[in-house]
């Protein structure tokens, strides 16, 4: 869809997929990457404790049956170049 989207502005651009899974041996890692999205919270008016102290009992639940917590990963980099305004 981005590239899609580049395209109207740009003449090349090429999606670069990023794939993988993360594992998280402990859930501090995924606490603080939650806590990360508090000016969005904010912004949104978005009880973000709530949703931590929520995010917290699961992974608590998790931990106590599992030695790691896995995420799957889809994303990518789009590079683009020759504006189309050139």
């Amino acid at each position: 869809m981005a590239e899609q989207i580049l395209g109207d502005h740009f003449r090349d651009s090429i999606l670069h997929p990023i794939e993988g899974t993360i594992f998280a041996p402990d859930k501090k890692v995924i606490l603080d990457h939650f806590k990360s999205y508090e000016p969005f919270a904010t912004k949104l008016d978005i009880a973000l404790d709530d949703v931590l102290e929520e995010i917290d009992r699961e992974l608590t639940s998790h931990y106590r049956k599992q030695d790691t917590f896995q995420i799957s990963c889809k994303s990518g980099i789009i590079s683009a170049t020759t504006s189309m305004d050139k």
